[in-house]
């Protein structure tokens, strides 16, 4: 692992403690920062490559920082920080742009090193000096192919008439994994969203197989999931989004079409 600009930004001075000890020196450059007052001075004066925020620190919740934070320094890797006491808390630290997820509750070495191996294998967290210009960034498509995997056929249809009325989208609608990777054996759609639970598969099983085939698509979880830790192990396997099936699910879906660009 690369040396890196660390900062944690953390109020609880013994989890502080136990984190910078964990992480040793492959966490290159520790800084830390106690308040979003602090962090935010931090960030301004070290330019972090890697933030380790709590969600609940004096000053401001921590999920509102990640977008201001992402604005200043868009390659930076967040790790968010959390005793989550619901999915819809994970969910918003994920549409807001968190790269991990840790939640205090099980925190230990072995939850540290998933974090680790994760950030470890991203290229935008450690390939600092990769540069693509503006002129030669790809022009996006005049609509999107999206994809729905739901076995939910009215939660699909509403969802799939939402994606048709946005802008010029074109929409493919399934109810079984059989079903979706027969139609895309050649190409790839470039979002899909993914029910958690279908009739042949399992959404973290899914992840794997579409991320290892179709690396480009974008994949927007949507679950009534209430366990905590499995949400996060969604993000680590590469969800880009997740949306809580829950009565707020169409005002998150508005922000996730305006973060995907949708």
């Amino acid at each position: 692992m690369k040396k890196i600009n660390t900062l944690i930004v953390e109020d609880d001075s013994i989890f502080t403690a136990k984190l910078e000890k964990m992480l040793g020196s492959m966490a290159g450059n520790i800084h830390k920062a106690k308040s979003s007052f602090g962090a935010r001075d931090k960030v301004m004066e070290i330019k972090p490559n890697v933030i380790f925020l709590d969600n609940w620190i004096p000053g401001v919740n921590g999920n509102q920082l990640i977008q201001e934070f992402k604005q200043l320094l868009p390659d930076v890797y967040i790790i968010i920080m959390s005793t989550f006491s619901d999915v819809s808390e994970i969910a918003e630290s994920i549409q807001l742009g968190a790269d991990d997820i840790i939640s205090k509750q099980n925190f230990g070495i072995e939850e540290l090193n998933k974090v680790l191996n994760k950030l470890n294998s991203s290229k935008k967290s450690f390939d600092w000096n990769w540069f693509i210009p503006e002129v030669f960034k790809t022009i996006p498509s005049v609509f999107n192919h999206i994809a729905i995997l739901e076995d939910d056929e009215i939660f699909s249809f509403h969802l799939k008439w939402i994606l048709n009325n946005t802008k010029e989208n074109l929409v493919n609608s399934f109810t079984t994994s059989k079903e979706f990777f027969s139609f895309y054996e050649t190409e790839s759609p470039d979002v899909i969203f993914l029910d958690y639970y279908l009739p042949d598969a399992t959404g973290n099983d899914l992840i794997k197989q579409i991320k290892l085939k179709m690396p480009k698509t974008k994949v927007v979880m949507i679950s009534s999931q209430e366990e905590i830790n499995v949400v996060i192990d969604l993000k680590r396997n590469g969800a880009d989004s997740y949306i809580s099936k829950n009565k707020n699910w169409r005002e998150q879906l508005d922000y996730v079409l305006t973060e995907l660009a949708i």
